[in-house]
């Protein structure tokens, strides 16, 4: 009879330090894992951060700065309308030229004549 509860008694000896043990462990788990959790919140937080400055970057550049096409492209059509004034110019120079020119050939009246 004194076999039994020594058999139990022993058995429970050993095993409530061991439960406490591992009680502690999953306590340290826990925490660790709370911190680990703290950690990648930060970290996600910091990337969503980055991200907004990156987009808000990019928004940036396209619109201030130009590709290489498009400024190619920019610079012919300015190209274009330059030599169209060059020609309207120059159309408007020979016009004035033969308005000049006719008037030079009219005869014009001398001071004392005039016309009926």
């Amino acid at each position: 009879m004194v076999f039994m509860p020594t058999v139990a008694g022993g058995g429970f000896g050993i095993w409530f330090p061991i439960e406490r043990m591992v009680q502690f462990a999953r306590a340290d788990a826990i925490n660790a894992a709370d911190k680990t959790n703290l950690a990648a919140l930060a970290a996600s937080t910091k990337v969503e951060m980055v991200q907004g400055a990156l987009t808000e970057l990019r928004v940036h550049v396209a619109e201030t700065d130009v590709s290489k096409s498009g400024l190619r492209e920019q610079v012919g059509q300015v190209m274009d309308l330059l030599r169209d004034v060059q020609n309207d110019v120059g159309s408007v120079n020979e016009r004035l030229d033969r308005v000049i020119e006719a008037r030079q050939l009219e005869p014009r009246p001398q001071d004392g004549f005039k016309p009926p």
